[in-house]
């Protein structure tokens, strides 16, 4: 099982989340470990296995919804007058709730920045629009211009290292920091598989060294690091959470 987790993590074309969601089945099944011991043959152990193995892939598809449902706090308001949300690119996440909002009656409008080089905005707004969401394109130039009318910021996530600082899509990590400069919340909405006990980056330059080491000079990534204090809180389908306690989020989770 570690060999192929390490032959899937290690390939060209591993994403961040691959190790991290690696790491989580791990654990997940072998926590079977008092049923694995009353095992009488092989075939049984196996079946085990892979009962827990299928548990975790029907979990994990249904956490968007479940984080969807926590991050639904995140749009009550007393005075019920509409508002805008600022997001980065596509999140799986991130649509589920501006869906499972519009859905609940909540009136906003989400600016969308188009998020190149990947440059999946768009078809985020798409699917946006035809789930009666309101909502506009942006370039990725226009965060600060549109911040200033949002009432809050919120982004997807790759990876969430050990001292909660995030690995995002680029451009992640200038939207949080022009979101603090406007004094605006971000709020990471993400599933419980994206916590990571390996990723632990310094800066940006590490994270490019060590995920994108074909990267060619002058190239630009697919991601990039923010740190823990540009996020105001980590939505994730386990609850909602301070970045300060991520540490014990990812103990908890990994022991």
């Amino acid at each position: 099982m570690k060999y192929v987790r390490d032959a899937l993590t290690n390939c060209d074309c591993a994403s961040v989340v691959a190790v991290s969601t690696g790491e989580m089945f791990t654990r997940f099944i072998t926590r079977a470990n008092f049923a694995l011991e009353d095992a009488d043959t092989f075939a049984e152990a196996r079946a085990i296995l892979v009962s827990r193995g299928n548990d975790f892939l029907q979990t994990s598809l249904a956490a968007p919804e479940r984080v969807a449902r926590k991050a639904l706090q995140l749009f009550h308001t007393e005075t019920y007058e509409p508002f805008s949300v600022l997001t980065h690119s596509r999140s799986v996440c991130a649509l589920k709730t501006f869906i499972e909002a519009r859905q609940k009656g909540h009136i906003f409008r989400v600016y969308v920045t188009e998020g190149r080089p990947l440059n999946q905005g768009p078809s985020m707004v798409e699917e946006l629009t035809k789930a009666g969401v309101c909502c506009n394109s942006v370039p990725d130039s226009a965060m600060a211009f549109c911040m200033e009318r949002c009432r809050m910021v919120m982004v997807g996530v790759e990876a969430v290292c050990p001292n909660g600082g995030i690995i995002a899509q680029i451009g992640t990590a200038t939207m949080t920091s022009v979101a603090k400069r406007f004094n605006r919340p971000v709020y990471a909405i993400l599933e419980f598989y994206r916590f990571s006990e390996h990723h632990f980056p310094l800066n940006n330059s590490l994270l490019v060294s060590k995920h994108c080491p074909g990267l060619k000079p002058g190239e630009c990534p697919g991601i990039d690091y923010t740190p823990p204090e540009y996020i105001t809180r980590l939505v994730t389908d386990i609850g909602t959470l301070d970045p300060l306690y991520a540490p014990d989020t990812v103990n908890h989770l990994f022991t």
